[in-house]
């Protein structure tokens, strides 16, 4: 058997995590329509899928986040300060920070 790429691994882990929140929905329709007789639309069904994504990635997240502090709080130490901003990724921060003229990056 051939040893899998990092990339491979990477993908694979991405795709089961986004697949989770699909499986469980799908999982609830079928126990509710098979086991109670409750019929839960398709576009209900759909929607719950999508909604689902977003607030299962906040909540792991958040989890995360949650581990790294008790994390530092167990050693001692603090957290890196995050730099506010505005827009996702905080673009808005970086456009400030980097001056792009002629193509290149340059000193304001």
């Amino acid at each position: 058997m051939a040893p899998l790429t990092p990339g491979v691994i990477f993908l694979g882990r991405a795709f089961a995590f986004l697949l989770l929140p699909c499986l469980v929905t799908a999982a609830v329709r079928f126990i509710l329509d098979n086991h109670f007789g409750i019929l839960i639309p398709k576009r209900v069904v759909f929607g719950a899928t999508v909604l689902a994504m977003p607030i299962v990635t906040t909540i792991h997240l958040t989890w995360v986040q949650i581990k790294k502090q008790r994390r530092a709080a167990a050693l001692g130490a603090r957290l890196v300060p995050k730099v506010p901003g505005k827009r996702p990724g905080n673009f808005d921060v970086l456009v400030q920070v980097i001056n792009v003229q002629h193509g290149y990056l340059s000193k304001r």
